[in-house]
């Protein structure tokens, strides 16, 4: 998610919009190590690729608004956690298994009214919503990301 949101062109690896697994069979000198792609896919795909689609929107608006103002801003704090700032959008990405709170009204200037438009802790589970937040008392879950905008 992080590397969806940072400036720059998006690689994804064979797989990972549907959720592909790398092979544990003998066939890892014949296909690369990766299963063969399922052209039918199950609600767990469909719910991976339409996460990856959103993500990618969001890549789009970000860069298109940002190509004429480039105020970004990165902050890192202790215990994990990874946020930055790019135009309108705040994305946050807490890499430690414990939760962590703070201020992200302060740290970034924010105004009051914030919306958490993507909230998640992997591919599967990704939820893209439109839900206002408090950012003056934020609370990223442990192995989980966050995209805001304000």
């Amino acid at each position: 998610m992080i590397a969806y949101l940072l400036r720059g062109e998006v690689i994804l690896y064979y797989g990972d919009e549907v959720g592909l697994q790398q092979s544990t069979t003998s066939q890892l000198d014949i296909d690369g190590g990766f299963e063969t792609m399922n052209w039918n896919p199950d609600a767990d795909s469909v719910k991976i690729s339409n996460f990856y689609k959103q993500l990618g929107n969001i890549h789009g608006m970000i860069n298109q608004t940002s190509e004429t103002n480039t105020d970004d801003a990165i902050y890192k704090t202790e215990g994990g956690i990874f946020a930055f700032k790019r135009d309108q959008y705040i994305v946050v990405a807490n890499l430690d298994d414990n939760n962590a709170e703070f201020d992200l009204k302060s740290e970034f200037l924010l105004p009051d009214n914030v919306t958490l438009i993507v909230k998640c802790s992997t591919p599967n589970s990704g939820l893209v919503l439109d839900e206002p937040i408090l950012p003056s008392t934020f609370t990223a879950v442990g192995t989980s990301g966050y995209v805001m905008k304000f």
